[in-house]
């Protein structure tokens, strides 16, 4: 069979469809258009579009990735263990987790901050105080004790509990539940209940010991001590967002990683607070800013005046001004993306949103290679690194490099 030789129209054809496709596939999508207020948008993929950003009463959508999941929700309430609380379109209270399993057998919104594993809410049954896991099943207290000696009490997360003891009455009871506390781990009664004792709920594997209300100090998961109770003064933060807990001693501030497996002696300025982006940390020492890794590991050296230099620093991408463009060198003072932007931003991961002289954004890697045209009136990062929001026509959206 002879075959069929290509003319100029069978070429120009073949020319023109290989084009389309390699137009076509974008570097980046639109998840959800530019129909919104505000956003959170966790690891998962699980997006919170706010159609009303009003404290008092949110409504909005729940997406995955570019999925509508669950529509007209109102007042929503995020927590930072990823439970979303809210009312659906049926008007029934409802939690959301990050897998969109719900539950929907509370009574009450009512939640306990600082279980990371988990939350405890009423529920329609029984009328109690229930613990629940990430996954709504009810967390039970181990066995491993002596029930005639101790007795259940509150959950505080990560497996542990607080025992007072048993044969109290009711009254004793309920003035040891605060003042007379042990700690039940996974492994028995690991702090004996004593006089003036109470450990506050877990909160990035650390839980504060309250001493008569006037010692304090940390301990583990396991129940181990970090700092004894010696620290007199009552300052201290703990926030699962940021993930780590700071402490203060003898006026400079201290700080505990990883779950409790770095801790920090107290050196650091008292009156900074710790910046957290892109899973490290900005402290300052002497009024000079380093930087940690989530683990509390230093991986800049505390000699920069501010975050900005600090930030670049972490990210080996430093903005530098040639005229009224910029770009960016590296350590070495080489150019490594030509300054032909109005505006650069420090690279958060492997992007850098930029600015042209129209004053649009658009995304560039660290090549230098534009993945995002410049076409919208605003981008700012989100917690995760290749989903971005922006701003087009006074409206917020969501777009998502693909990587």
């Amino acid at each position: 069979m002879k075959k069929k030789q290509l003319n100029h129209i069978d070429l120009f054809l073949i020319f023109a469809i290989s084009s389309f496709s390699l137009i076509s596939k974008s570097n980046y999508e639109v998840l959800i258009s530019p129909n919104y207020l505000n956003f959170n948008i966790y690891p998962s993929g699980l997006i919170i579009a706010y159609t009303n950003d009003d404290f008092e009463n949110r409504t909005g959508n729940v997406f995955k990735y570019d999925k509508l999941k669950f529509d007209n929700l109102s007042k929503i309430t995020t927590f930072e263990n990823g439970i979303i609380a809210c009312v659906n379109k049926d008007g029934d209270q409802m939690f959301i987790n990050q897998e969109l399993k719900t539950f929907s057998k509370t009574i009450t919104m009512t939640t306990f901050r600082g279980k990371a594993d988990g939350f405890s809410t009423y529920i329609n049954d029984s009328f109690r105080i229930v613990p629940l896991d990430l996954n709504f099943n009810e967390i039970k207290p181990p066995k491993n004790y002596d029930d005639t000696k101790y007795k259940i009490s509150n959950y505080l997360g990560y497996g542990n509990w607080h025992v007072i003891l048993n044969g109290l009455s009711e009254d004793e009871e309920v003035e040891a539940e605060t003042s007379y506390c042990g700690l039940l781990t996974k492994n028995g009664v690991k702090i004996e209940p004593k006089q003036g004792q109470f450990f506050h709920p877990f909160i990035n594997g650390v839980s504060v010991v309250n001493l008569y209300g006037t010692k304090f100090g940390f301990i583990n998961m396991n129940g181990d001590y970090l700092i004894d109770t010696v620290l007199t003064e009552y300052d201290y933060t703990q926030d699962m967002e940021q993930g780590i807990t700071n402490y203060i001693q003898d006026g400079k501030k201290g700080f505990i990683f990883n779950k409790g497996l770095n801790v920090t002696k107290p050196i650091y300025d008292l009156d900074r607070i710790p910046l957290k982006m892109n899973n490290c940390y900005f402290i300052t020492k002497d009024k000079k800013m380093g930087v940690f890794n989530k683990d509390g590991e230093i991986i800049v050296p505390f000699e920069h005046n501010d975050i900005l230099l600090a930030s670049q620093a972490a990210t080996g991408f430093f903005i530098f001004q040639d005229g009224y463009k910029f770009g960016f060198k590296n350590e070495t003072g080489k150019v490594v993306i030509k300054p032909e932007y109005k505006y650069v931003y420090p690279f958060s991961g492997k992007y850098s949103i930029v600015t042209n002289d129209g004053s649009k954004m658009g995304v560039i890697d660290r090549n230098g290679t534009l993945l995002v045209p410049f076409e919208f009136d605003k981008i700012t990062y989100s917690d995760v690194e290749n989903i971005f929001v922006f701003k087009k026509n006074e409206k917020f959206g969501v777009f998502k490099i693909n990587e």
